[in-house]
């Protein structure tokens, strides 16, 4: 099956009027500031300037409040800054405040009449920007850093938000979800997006490509209200933005180990079977040219061994080997291991243009992707191998004069998953004495699909004073490859049998009886030898003397 996926979104947000600015959301990759710049008597002072740098990378903005003191910066990287005010007749600001990705910070300046040659050092007036629609929140990088998780799953700290539950759909298949639930939904209905760009698997709702935790730098947790250019969604959005480099060197390694040693046996294991659990991974940042280009590397490893208990009993399990079954209990054992490296490199074209180029790889193996344990045999489960390829870009360019700020991103990637068999024997489903038991190759294997996806977004902003207009485009095309198999090797279900009606006798199979003829007792051969006498008494066109008693009685097949 190859399908063909294009979609087209255009977007245009005005916000008007003369009160607070109107927008639900500063966008996918950015910070807002905005406020007013007032004298020591609430006057309004036209023309001041106000220089925002970044202090990573000492990017520069520099604009002038309008004439009733407002001002409004777009369009900036989330981080430290440092904000200089000055205004002829008064002294200089310099205040610091920390941007978080997709919000507005509302920040008020009342300056003192002085020499501009003096500099005094202010906490900037913040506030709840009332112009928030959007119920969202923040995970920055202090609370990625500081907080503790398990496997180094970034997306778990969503959890500490609010509206957001662990979805608890089961998850197996081919596609995994985000299992990140909002306000009761699917976690298949989220939208996640990495730097501004789709990190979607189209047709299952999974997350499609894995970032190490040392790579993001903060993202953003939108429950509900979100901004039209986010769209895509009926559930939530998790936006997530990577780290780049900066102007000093950074670099860091870490390992983590854990064994049977010091983790319980499982209490249907008669041995504690082996486990490993190995992480580590480095990264390393710093300028390539100071102020002028910078790149930012990162690696992780993720090795488990573990096993997965089956809890089929020895009877059946010797009878599905009678019948020529590969059927195992015990500790089964598998594997998994998740692999991602990414590197960024940002690009300081001119004072008013930037450019970053991001490439990541993310590969994965799942020993037991089609799960499989307790009542279900080994042979049931699949394997699963994905490897995905996706080069990102952006480029944000300022025109000072027109207060206007134009951000492209482009991405195209390439994702290869495949499910396959463990088994290749016919599917056995047994209502044995400890309960259903499954054995065989699943219905729904082996799943292979090829995903390629091409973006490319464009958006404009223009802003007078607080007042904002933004417009946009979003183009995506996909090709999607994915053949499919059903039941390829058929499905047979044995489940206890009454047969006195037929023999004149109490007749009743066990459902491992009905399945293996080596274990039906002398009297249930006896009467089903009577029963294949007389069969054709029952069923027209049935032959005599069939040898029932060493047949197998599926109810289903």
């Amino acid at each position: 099956m190859r399908r063909f996926f294009a979609s087209l979104t255009l977007v245009l947000l005005v916000a008007l009027g003369s009160g607070q600015l109107a927008q639900a959301q500063s966008g996918s990759t950015t910070s807002s500031l905005t406020g007013n710049i007032l004298d020591e008597q609430g006057n309004t002072i036209p023309g001041a300037v106000l220089v925002v740098k970044n202090l990573q990378t000492s990017f520069v903005r520099e604009i002038r409040s309008q004439e009733d003191g407002a001002y409004l910066v777009t369009q900036l990287p989330p981080g430290s800054y440092e904000v200089n005010i000055s205004a002829e007749g008064f002294n200089t600001q310099n205040t610091r405040l920390d941007l978080v990705l997709g919000s507005t910070a509302l920040a008020n300046f009342s300056m003192k009449i002085g020499a501009t040659s003096d500099i005094i050092e202010v906490v900037a007036s913040t506030s709840i920007d009332e112009g928030k629609t959007e119920s969202s929140s923040n995970i920055d990088r202090g609370n990625i850093d500081s907080l503790p998780i398990n496997r180094r799953n970034f997306l778990d700290f969503s959890l500490t938000t609010p509206r957001a539950v662990t979805d608890r759909t089961p998850q197996q298949g081919i596609t995994v979800s985000s299992m990140l639930a909002f306000n009761g939904q699917n976690a298949r209905f989220n939208n996640i997006t990495t730097d501004g760009l789709d990190n979607n698997e189209p047709v299952g709702g999974s997350v499609r490509s894995n970032f190490s935790q040392d790579s993001v730098q903060e993202f953003q947790v939108v429950s509900d209200s979100f901004s039209a250019e986010f769209g895509r969604a009926t559930a939530g959005i998790v936006n997530i933005v990577t780290r780049g480099g900066g102007n000093e060197f950074h670099g860091s390694t870490f390992l983590f180990l854990r064994n049977e040693a010091i983790a319980a046996r499982d209490a249907f294991s008669t041995i504690k079977p082996e486990f490993k659990q190995y992480q580590f991974g480095s990264l390393l940042s710093g300028p390539i040219k100071k102020e002028k280009a910078f790149f930012f590397l990162s690696f992780e490893r993720l090795s488990v061994k573990q096993n997965n208990i089956i809890t089929i009993n020895d009877q059946s399990v010797a009878t599905a080997r009678r019948q020529g079954f590969s059927l195992r209990n015990g500790p089964v054992p598998v594997g998994q291991a998740t692999t991602s490296i990414l590197a960024r490199t940002d690009l300081r074209l001119t004072p008013n243009d930037t450019l970053w180029v991001r490439y990541n790889y993310g590969g994965s193996f799942n020993g037991a992707a089609e799960p499989f344990g307790a009542l279900v045999g080994e042979t049931n489960g699949g394997v699963q191998e994905a490897a995905e390829n996706a080069l990102a870009a952006n480029n944000t360019y300022l025109n000072v004069g027109l207060n206007l700020v134009n951000e492209t991103r482009f991405l195209a990637s390439k994702r290869d998953l495949d499910l396959s068999i463990i088994g290749n024997d016919p599917q056995v489903q047994i209502f044995a004495p400890e309960g259903r038991i499954v054995f065989g190759r699943s219905s729904f294997l082996p799943q292979f699909r090829e995903l390629e996806t091409i973006q490319f977004i464009n958006n404009t902003s223009i802003s007078r004073g607080r007042q904002q207009i933004k417009f946009g485009v979003d183009l995506k095309y996909l090709t999607f490859t994915a053949p499919l198999a059903f039941f390829a090797t058929g499905l047979s279900i044995f489940a206890p049998l009454d047969l006195s009606a037929f023999t004149g006798t109490t007749t009743v199979l066990s459902g491992l009886q009905s399945f293996d003829p080596l274990a039906r007792t002398p009297a249930q051969r006896a009467a089903l030898t009577t029963l294949s006498q007389t069969l054709p008494q029952f069923v027209s066109g049935f032959p005599a003397n069939v040898p029932i008693q060493d047949l197998a009685f599926p109810s289903f097949i």
